[in-house]
């Protein structure tokens, strides 16, 4: 487990082709945060940073990070 991370958070990152920022989605990187998914406990939060380092180690992103984000009405 790593330090606890303020929470609701999302995961932030960016890709080594393009050097855009993406945010990690459900099941792919997201060019818009509205589509990342939400980690709204520390074990959710640890797994997403896992899954972003695993594109780390394949070359495709840099610099992955925990992001806290408020969850305003509209999404």
């Amino acid at each position: 487990m790593s330090k606890a991370q303020p929470l609701p958070a999302i995961v932030i990152a960016n890709d080594l082709l393009s050097g855009d920022v993406i945010f990690l989605g459900t099941d792919k990187w997201e060019l818009t945060h509205r589509r990342a998914a939400v980690a709204s406990d520390q074990s959710a939060a640890d797994a997403l940073l896992a899954r972003a380092k695993l594109d780390v180690t394949a070359n495709r992103i840099v610099d992955p990070y925990l992001a806290q984000v408020q969850i305003a009405g509209d999404g």
